[in-house]
């Protein structure tokens, strides 16, 4: 009983909330990027190790806003977003230009400087 509130605690504040995910989605006249993960996938973890610094690059940070995913969470508001992308595979990463439209899907791991040069054309 003493471990129940701590991992509920940890549930609600891990999951992300419709709040949240819809904010994100309606962030408009700013490209985006969608990072669908897991924490049991390793190459998910490699993925975020790239992605990382890349958050706080001069030429990324409050240009691009990047939104991660956790697959594991499967409420409601993420599974419309895993079947409104197609995703079938962890890593995933969905590049939006600024108008909403998607320029392009990757799926599993991508070194850094190819993630620069998917981020460079959203910019």
């Amino acid at each position: 009983a003493v471990f129940i509130l701590p991992l509920a605690m940890y549930y609600f504040i891990k999951t992300p909330s419709a709040e949240n995910l819809a904010h994100a989605a309606q962030a408009v006249n700013q490209p985006r990027v969608i990072h669908f993960t897991s924490p049991m996938c390793y190459d998910c973890r490699r993925i975020e190790a790239e992605i990382a610094p890349l958050r706080e690059a001069p030429e990324y940070k409050n240009v691009i806003f990047f939104q991660k995913i956790d697959v594991s969470s499967r409420t409601p508001e993420v599974n419309d977003l895993i079947r409104e992308h197609s995703v079938d595979v962890v890593p995933t990463l969905i590049f939006l230009k600024s108008d909403g439209s998607v320029e392009c899907k990757v799926q599993g791991y991508v070194p850094q400087q190819q993630l620069r040069t998917y981020l460079d054309t959203i910019k």
